[in-house]
């Protein structure tokens, strides 16, 4: 009896099909936890997407950032050729409202002697 079992510990202990069963047993079960770890991780990304989405809902609107401007009206002149070789000379005003202006942001614009 003493032998038999010593027989059946050492085909065990021998055995390439019981050691594979285990490495797969354990793989398994070492799964859960990874699935446990992968739950908390999306639900986390989840919960930070949602705080960004409520954050940017109240704070975050578009804005639109201007600064004082100096318009500048201004008079193009040109010269113009004629019928007969002539020259002819031309101005256009631009200071009317409505009418185009020069826009200079207060930050580049330099003004002085």
């Amino acid at each position: 009896m003493l032998d038999s079992v010593e027989r059946l510990a050492s085909s065990v202990r021998n055995s390439q099909m019981l050691r594979l069963f285990s490495v797969g047993l354990l793989a398994l079960l070492l799964q859960i936890p990874i699935m446990m770890i992968g739950a908390l991780v999306s639900e986390r990304q989840e919960r930070r997407q949602a705080a960004i989405v409520e954050v940017s809902s109240k704070w975050g609107n578009a804005q639109t950032i201007t600064g004082p401007a100096l318009v500048i009206p201004y008079i193009y002149r040109w010269t113009e050729a004629a019928a007969g070789g002539q020259q002819r000379r031309a101005a256009s005003s631009r200071a009317g409202p409505g009418s185009r202006r020069a826009r200079q942001a207060h930050r580049t614009a330099h003004i002085g002697c």
